[in-house]
């Protein structure tokens, strides 16, 4: 099991001192009040001067003069008081200073605890997420190339069940200690997940990657590991992958790798492998395999949305064919993708396809793009300009959220629909009355469209209780602010009532069949 957070304790141990800054303030405040008061008593004093002086002149009474001094005294006064407020004022200044000092520290402290786990000290996948965002740029300036290793303890389950948790998590500490010090500085180390680390290495060709994965692996195994009063002999397997020059997630490095760990752990454990040696002949001809080994396999179809009251074209849906064959349609393939646990992969390969598609064909058309909410959240906000900023501009871009796949608990998504929005970007659910898309979700997200699926939309003229379903969706959306698109249209018939209850746009067959975006 994880050690406690340390975030609490750091919060509890080196507490903000809000009542201090408060009473600095409130002092500020009663500064700012005799300040106030010096300024008055040295302009009624100088004005009560003044006119003692020109009374005397004016009237040769110099007798006013022995009034003089009342004045001057009250001039010394405020000289006098003047030079202790400043002197207090100074102090509070200097005060003000060191809290602000001790607050930036204690919030890096805090930046940096969000970004390392718990139980290692390495980092944590939020951490990873900003230093590959980081190293993806570095490489990019200098043309080289970025490489992942996917680390695996061997029979860890074996390892917690001798040793017991305690004993499971002194291995992983011992573990990511001895690969921080196999690496070089420039790297980066990262658990991911139970017995899973990445390290990251910057700026290296294959053989070097193979080199430091090497030097992990002997790293490991030096020596037993202690584990309270017991002693064990810890192994990993090791895969590698090198990684494209665009910027890729975490999930994608995982599915990368895990092939080359694949042939470690088939190869006897306690070994280095990359996805690219010993790679079997049946593997490479896997349907999965095939889809992933380049952007070309996929092929990117447009379908038009159009306004039902006059049918003239709004936007294009856009989405990806695969090769010919049974995983040639979406959900086929992603079904398949689902199955082997790379939903997240596939779908981003699709993303890149169809952006760059769009950029080059649908440009100033406002283009619907589909994205599972597993590939939204494993996207870090930080690349979301270098993604979608060219198409968000002027409501370009709209984010079809799908629904099939939704979280019970939509507040982690909250962020990045935020930002896409910030960045002109419309947010569109998906799937409304067939997924499991809710009222809750609608009321979180607070999406610009939503869509209902052919479940709802085909047919709906003979069905009364599909209509019914209907006029609240439609009263739920107006609430909202929110428009409404049909998927599915099949018949003029349908399209009548679905303009009777309410709905402004409609997609499907009759409004043209999916072309291919050249």
């Amino acid at each position: 099991m994880d050690k406690p957070n340390p975030r609490q304790g750091l919060l509890e141990s080196q507490p903000i001192k809000l009542a201090s800054i408060k009473s600095a303030w409130e002092s500020d405040q009663r500064g700012a009040a005799t300040r106030k008061r010096i300024a008055y008593a040295f302009f009624g004093a100088l004005g009560a001067l003044g006119i003692l002086v020109v009374v005397a002149l004016a009237t040769g009474n110099f007798v006013l003069a022995g009034l003089l001094p009342l004045p001057i005294g009250l001039l010394a006064w405020v000289f006098l008081e003047s030079r202790r407020n400043l002197k207090d004022f100074g102090n509070y200044e200097s005060k003000l200073h060191d809290m602000g000092t001790e607050l930036e520290d204690k919030n890096r402290q805090l930046r940096q605890l969000v970004q390392t786990d718990a139980l290692t000290s390495v980092l944590n996948r939020r951490g990873l997420e900003k230093a590959l965002s980081t190293e993806t740029n570095r490489a990019k300036r200098s043309g080289k190339k970025n490489a992942a290793i996917l680390v695996d303890c061997d029979d860890f389950k074996s390892v917690n069940e001798t040793l017991g948790h305690a004993g499971g998590d002194a291995v992983l500490q011992e573990m990511a200690a001895r690969m921080r010090k196999a690496v070089r500085p420039v790297d980066y180390v990262s658990r991911v997940g139970g017995d899973e680390f990445i390290i990251l290495l910057s700026e290296v060709d294959l053989d070097t990657a193979l080199q430091v994965a090497e030097r992990v692996r002997l790293s490991i195994c030096d020596g037993p590991v202690k584990a309270g009063d017991k002693e064990t002999m810890v192994s990993s397997s090791l895969g590698v992958t090198m990684l494209p020059k665009e910027l890729c997630t975490i999930e994608e490095i995982l599915t990368a790798a895990r092939m080359g760990l694949k042939h470690s752990k088939s190869g006897g454990k306690n070994r280095v492998s990359t996805a690219d040696l010993g790679k079997s002949a049946e593997e490479e001809r896997t349907p999965l395999a095939q889809l992933l080994s380049g952007a070309e396999n996929f092929r990117p179809f447009k379908q038009p949305i159009v306004r039902l009251r006059d049918g003239a074209v709004v936007a294009s849906e856009v989405y990806c064919l695969g090769p010919a064959g049974p995983f040639e349609m979406p959900e086929n393939y992603f079904r398949l993708a689902l199955e082997q646990n790379q939903l997240t992969s596939v779908d981003l390969k699709c993303l890149r396809t169809l952006l760059s598609a769009a950029k080059r064909s649908e440009k100033g058309k406002r283009v619907h793009l589909n994205l599972y909410p597993g590939t939204l959240l494993d996207i870090p906000v930080e690349e979301f300009p270098a993604l979608f900023s060219e198409m968000s501009s002027n409501g370009g871009l709209c984010i079809e959220i799908s629904g099939r796949q939704m979280f019970a608990d939509a507040t982690c998504l909250l962020e990045r629909i935020v930002e896409l929005k910030r960045m002109g970007a419309q947010i569109l659910l998906d799937d409304i009355g067939s997924g499991r898309s809710t009222i809750e979700h609608m009321m979180i997200l607070e999406p610009n469209q939503l869509k209902i699926g052919q479940a709802v939309s085909q047919h709906i003229g003979s069905q009364p209780v599909k209509r019914k379903q209907l006029e609240r969706l439609v009263a739920i959306a107006n609430s909202m602010n929110a428009t409404i698109i049909a998927d599915g249209v099949k018949s003029k018939d349908d399209e009548k009532v679905l303009l009777e209850t309410g709905v402004e746009y409609g997609q499907g067959l009759i409004y043209g069949a999916s072309v291919e975006m050249r």
